[in-house]
């Protein structure tokens, strides 16, 4: 039973502005009539079960088979839930009757009678010669392929013969004395037995199948147009943004935007198709990329984002009619709000003045103040921390009663004397250098759909925010796979000529995620990324065991002696190498990562929502706040950068004194044209971008799919998903979202008001206040966080 039959497209047919084509032609051998004569002629010929539906298709009047092919094309995909079917247009025309019956030929041959009279006609005009003409047709959502096959032939005195049907006893095909065989009499269709019929070099049918079978039609999937931005907010656009070289090539240095040359008016006049990849050999896990040799993540849809309940109802992705999802691309408008958005981050990063600012940071004229490792009332009442325990504030040994949401965690608005500048603390203030090099306190994580696109790393590094290869999904291959992206995003940056420091210093912030099962092959792991030119890795693990520790130890010796090799050659002037771990487990395990032997240069808390998801079902505490809480208390730390992933939503601003980094996995997706460009429909409507964790069953069985060795590790004997973390999950496109960029600006927009608030232009300067006048935290209540964010909710 295909429940997917029952599934009806409503609405008018958006429109389509680009395709997907498939890895392979696609012969199809659904044919739209009721005709069981034809349909058994048809199975006969191509030697394949067939199937026939009656759509009802009414036939337009009109002498040219195309034309009336064509016509019946559309209609039948449209009456067929937009999905493509085969229909056939049969015509016979008498070349005497200057082609006529031709389409009409059904009204003068459907009766024994009918046939009669029109051999006597054609007798009396002394012109037998006669054409039959078969023509295939499909309509794909946007264009009309054909195939056809003609035979000519002669009429005889009268109807002979009692096989085939329609017209088959008033035809003699031409050719049957070339048929090996033939005993020298000619016979009409209906005087032939069905495989003499058949015959290549009679049927005009079988002419027609065979063009397919030999031809098949390339019916690709279409991707339609998202509805545009605001008109009011597309007027708004400066149109000289692009007028400048370097902001214009960076803007459109997109994959969905490949083929099209970066121009001052926005104009982009090329859509480069995507293609559609088989992931493993079932073939039902699908990877939607712009090049079929691409490094990048693409749009993954697996069985489960195709799943049907048991009554044949659609869950998850909304399906047409062949069960496949329904895919959307920004338009015209849209990509020009795009562009504008990541020429203005471009300019904002990349000027003169921002240059000579990390410049001084990197060379040590400008330095973040470090933590003051002051204790917060506040934070430590929503914790319940247990009293009377660790009085000196060393936070080492004090222990939490609560686990508490950022959102629960508020600060005081102060008033300032001098002028605050919301915009320079968002745009400059937000760059801090604890972590040994100058970087945004923004920074995305490693979770496959984020930051497995090239365009997203490219995008994140210029705005000098850490990102980390996935180590998932399809990057579960090893670090080959990692690298090969790494290098794509690099050609993206090194498109800009940018200064020689400030090129090194963005591609310093493309790093690789590793696992932490094996340490000596992240040894070798590590060598290949450090002689590959990246010089940041994060262990990305949720292992609460010894093993993180010896493959940081591990990765630190690795790169001590691949830096002693660099700098005795004079190779590189940046040679170092930052190590992260994220998720940190407790304070004793990044005491041991601080050790001399390893020197971990940020550690961050958090997961998915605030905490590892799988322990939060099974009764682990959500405690993040708590470990960044007590790490910046901790004065050994303040070398290292510390920072919260995972939970945060929109309240930060109580958190930029004591963290450096705050993970932005969320705003990295929700409708950036970096992912991309391509969207499919969720079931309730929405466009969404699919957005699996990296334990999820959805992205542990493209591993197993895409790696052998850990196919055991992912699945049991059973198939069942071993450690499953998470499902699949969807970020709608936001209408106001055309590039990541316009999150990141929203977010350093809130940032900046944040510091604003707090008397400061930089998070340097909330330290040097905080230093002297302690924390101004407050206990948010649920009421007053409602109350708060009522404007937001309408």
């Amino acid at each position: 039973m295909t429940l997917y039959r029952e599934i009806v497209v409503q609405g008018p047919a958006p429109e389509a502005i680009n395709e997907i084509k498939l890895d392979q032609k696609v012969p199809l051998n659904l044919f739209a009539t009721s005709n069981e004569d034809k349909l058994a002629e048809f199975a006969r010929i191509l030697g394949e079960t067939v199937e026939g539906s009656d759509l009802k298709i009414d036939e337009i009047q009109s002498r040219d088979p195309r034309e009336v092919a064509e016509a019946k094309a559309v209609a039948a995909w449209e009456k067929n839930n937009r999905q493509p079917i085969i229909v056939e247009d049969t015509a016979f025309e008498l070349l005497g009757w200057d082609g006529l019956p031709g389409t009409y030929a059904n009204d003068f041959t459907d009766t024994v009678d009918k046939r009669r009279n029109l051999c006597e006609l054609v007798t009396k005009a002394d012109d037998r010669r006669a054409r039959a003409r078969v023509t295939l047709a499909l309509f794909d959502g946007k264009n009309v392929h054909f195939r056809e096959g003609v035979t000519e032939g002669n009429i005889p005195e009268q109807p002979r013969g009692s096989g085939g049907f329609g017209w088959d006893d008033i035809f003699e095909p031409d050719g049957q004395e070339q048929v090996p065989g033939w005993d020298g009499t000619r016979r009409t269709f209906a005087e032939m037995k069905p495989k003499e019929k058949d015959h290549p070099l009679l049927s005009m049918r079988t002419k027609a199948l065979l063009a397919l079978k030999e031809n098949p039609f390339e019916v690709g999937k279409w991707v339609y147009e998202l509805s545009g931005p605001y008109k009011m907010r597309l007027e708004a656009v400066d149109r000289s943004i692009l007028e400048d070289e370097k902001p214009r090539v960076h803007a459109y240095n997109l994959e969905a935007l490949r083929g099209n040359e970066p121009r001052p008016d926005f104009q982009t006049k090329h859509r480069e198709p995507y293609y559609e990849l088989t992931v493993g050999e079932s073939g039902e896990v699908k990877r939607y990329v712009t090049d079929p040799d691409s490094a990048d993540l693409g749009i993954i849809v697996t069985p489960m984002d195709r799943a049907f309940d048991m009554a044949g109802r659609q869950i998850r992705l909304a399906l047409d009619n062949s069960g496949e999802p329904i895919f959307w691309q920004m338009g015209e408008e849209a990509i020009t709000m795009a562009l504008a958005a990541r020429a203005a981050e471009f300019r904002l990063h990349h000027n003169p003045e921002m240059y000579g600012y990390l410049r001084k940071m990197m060379n040590g004229e400008i330095k973040t103040v470090p933590r003051s490792n002051k204790r917060s009332e506040a934070i430590e009442l929503l914790l319940e921390k247990r009293a009377g325990e660790d009085e000196d504030g060393s936070g080492e040994n004090w222990e939490a009663m609560t686990a508490v949401t950022t959102a629960e965690l508020g600060y005081v608005r102060s008033f300032s004397e001098k002028k605050m500048s919301r915009s320079l603390a968002a745009n400059r203030g937000l760059i801090v250098d604890t972590s040994g090099i100058p970087a945004s306190i923004f920074s995305l994580g490693g979770m496959p759909p984020v930051t497995g696109w090239s365009d997203v790393l490219a995008a994140s590094a210029l705005s000098y925010m850490d990102s980390y290869i996935p180590r998932n999904s399809i990057f579960a291959t090893g670090v080959d796979a990692q690298l090969k992206l790494f290098n794509k995003a690099r050609e993206k940056i090194a498109a800009l000529d940018l200064p020689a420091d400030i090129f090194d210093l963005v591609v310093a912030h493309i790093g690789i995620a590793l696992g932490s099962e094996d340490p000596q092959q992240i040894a070798r792991d590590v060598r290949k990324i450090y002689q590959a030119g990246a010089r940041s890795i994060r262990f990305y693990t949720t292992n609460p065991d010894i093993r993180v520790i010896q493959s940081a130890e591990a990765a630190r010796k690795e790169i001590n002696n691949l830096r002693q090799a660099v700098e005795a050659a004079s190779q590189a002037s940046w040679d170092d190498m930052r190590i992260g771990v994220a998720p940190i487990v407790d304070i004793d395990q990044v005491t041991e990562l601080i050790d001399p032997n390893i020197r971990v240069n940020k550690v961050m808390a958090g997961h998915g929502a605030g905490e590892n998801c799988t322990s939060l079902i099974g009764g682990g505490a959500a405690n993040g706040l708590e470990l960044v809480y007590k790490m910046s208390l901790i004065s050994e730390l303040n070398d290292v950068a510390i920072g919260l992933e995972g939970g945060t939503g929109p309240y930060f601003g109580a958190l930029l004194g004591f963290i450096d980094i705050i993970s932005m996995n969320q705003r990295g997706v929700a409708g950036g044209i970096e992912m991309g460009g391509l969207f499919v429909q969720h079931v309730n409507g929405e466009v969404v971008q699919p957005y699996p964790g990296s334990a999820s069953p959805n992205t542990q069985w493209v591993e197993a799919l895409v790696n052998p060795d850990l196919r055991p590790k992912r699945v049991d004997e059973a198939g069942r998903i071993r450690n499953n973390e998470g499902k699949p999950n969807y970020m709608p496109k936001r209408r106001w979202v055309n590039s990541i960029v316009d999150h990141w600006h929203a977010a350093r927009m809130l940032a900046g008001r944040a510091l604003a608030d707090q008397q400061s232009t930089s998070i340097s300067d909330l330290r040097a206040r905080v230093a002297e006048e302690g924390y101004k935290h407050r206990k948010v209540t649920p009421p007053s966080a409602r109350s708060a964010g009522d404007h937001r909710r309408r």
